[in-house]
């Protein structure tokens, strides 16, 4: 930005900066390596490094982050054209209140990247003070790759590089107990630290390494299962100009997300001690199983998100936001929510009936243009993961079939028989527009077959003889 200054450390030195705007306490270029962060990109910085920052400023952390990139043509080294520093808004609604923070995040102390920096990479495996890995390199990220090679200057995959790295550190402090790591992985797969863990034994296994390595790998390093939410916009695009103007500085890493997060950690205690996430952030959740949050956040928040998609389209709303402000698309989405998923889910009905409040309200963001459209990629297998179980179980329990979510498959059906440029498996798509989901796509026990045939026939008829609008009324009466 043209006339001002670039955000870094020499800047921090200046007073010249808005009240409202939070500064790093702690000395921002000087703490010890405890973190290594596999990926540069926006979830991450607004996720992960704002709880490493606020536990350096308020619980004596006093650890540094180096984030690595995952894969060639990353952008982890742009970090340290600002030092590591950069600011996260969080904006929008929070328990009934409007929430506008912002904040310099200063725990990152360096970018690295692995491809063109090995040498650095492996001086990061000797790291005494290192404890943690975090990361998030999409669902996909997780895997293994043919082509890693154990003599590879890295290997191609995440968990390859994360054995090697793991073998150069046993070898280097002679498979000293002490300095094995613990795995806190972001991705949004089932069991992801679990999975992890044993892709990387398994990688040892094909590289032939020593069998006290991968003991000293079983018995000395921690991969944690974790769950996250939150919805991060990354960089405001148009708004920077305005945004940079009012910080009084030029911030290329500039990142914005909701307010709202969650985290939850199936690790034992000694993690929660050792880093005490809770005690910076509100919603930081340890536990013994990750499971049953994980079904509360694909029934009631993905859910949701299925179930008020094709309606909503076919009304023609594009938003999220749009469609949670239309009164009739909100009483849908209620009673969807109230009525309907929440007595499937066999959990304390007090904290069900929060976290479903909660998603509404961040359904009404003011700040998240969410497209539905984008929403519906992949719309038929999306419906069979977050909503077919919940509609299984409520016929099995109740003896008929709920109305908003069989209005919600029939407008699906609906919406691919009248729209053509549709994004699915294209079977999904040829069995959608030919009515024939429950037979292609949607295996359902004989017992509630027919049910469901029935109601989603019913609301077909009633939104090609009356209308959508017509339908979704009834519906959510």
């Amino acid at each position: 930005m043209k006339n001002l200054p670039r955000l870094n450390r020499s800047l921090l030195l200046s007073n010249a900066f808005p009240q409202d705007l939070s500064l790093p306490s702690y000395d921002v270029g000087q703490l010890p390596i405890k973190v290594l962060q596999i990926g540069e990109g926006v979830f991450l910085r607004a996720f992960v490094d704002p709880i490493l920052h606020e536990l350096n400023q308020s619980a004596g952390f006093n650890g540094g982050v180096v984030v690595a990139q995952p894969r060639t043509g990353g952008h982890a080294r742009k970090l340290n054209e600002q030092d590591g520093l950069y600011t996260v808004i969080l904006r929008g609604n929070l328990r009934g209140n409007l929430v506008h923070k912002r904040q310099i995040i200063g725990c990152i102390q360096e970018g690295l990247d692995p491809y063109s920096q090995y040498d650095r990479w492996c001086q990061l495996a000797r790291e005494r003070h290192l404890r943690f890995v975090f990361s998030n390199t999409t669902e996909a990220g997780i895997a293994l790759n043919p082509q890693d090679q154990a003599d590879a200057r890295p290997t191609v995959s995440f968990p390859g590089k994360i054995a090697q790295f793991l073998k150069m550190r046993f070898e280097y402090f002679q498979g000293d107990p002490s300095t094995g790591l613990i795995f806190i992985p972001c991705e949004l797969i089932e069991d992801n630290g679990a999975t992890l863990r044993s892709l990387i034994l398994q990688a040892a296994g094909q590289w032939n390494y020593e069998p006290e390595c991968v003991r000293w790998i079983e018995q000395n390093c921690l991969f944690v299962n974790t769950l996250v939410d939150r919805i991060v916009t990354g960089h405001p695009g148009p708004e920077a100009e305005s945004i940079e103007q009012s910080l009084g500085y030029h911030d290329t890493h500039l990142n914005t997300a909701e307010p709202y997060m969650a985290w939850v950690l199936e690790a034992p205690a000694r993690v929660r001690d050792e880093i005490p996430l809770h005690s910076v952030a509100d919603n930081v959740i340890w536990t013994d199983h990750v499971k049953p949050y994980r079904e509360r956040k694909v029934r009631l928040l993905n859910g949701a998100h299925t179930m008020m998609t094709p309606v909503s389209l076919l009304l023609g709303i594009q938003t999220v936001r749009q469609a949670i402000e239309e009164p009739l698309i909100r009483r849908f989405v209620r009673k969807g929510l109230f009525e309907e998923i929440i007595p499937t889910i066999p959990q304390p009905k007090n904290e069900l009936e929060q976290f479903a409040n909660d998603v509404i309200e961040r359904f009404s963001n003011p700040f998240i243009a969410h497209q539905l459209k984008s929403i519906a990629l992949n719309s038929v297998s999306k419906f069979k993961a977050r909503l077919l179980p919940v509609l299984i179980n409520f016929i099995v329990e109740k003896g008929h079939a709920p109305d908003c979510i069989s209005l919600a498959a029939a407008s699906l059906i609906e919406l691919y028989r009248t729209v053509e440029d549709v994004s699915d498996d294209p079977s999904a798509i040829e069995a959608a527009r030919t009515g024939d989901l429950l037979a292609q796509q949607w295996p359902v026990p004989e017992s509630v077959r027919s049910i469901i045939g029935h109601s989603i026939r019913t609301w077909l008829e009633m939104i090609d003889e009356h209308g959508i609008e017509q339908a979704v009324r009834q519906a959510s009466s």
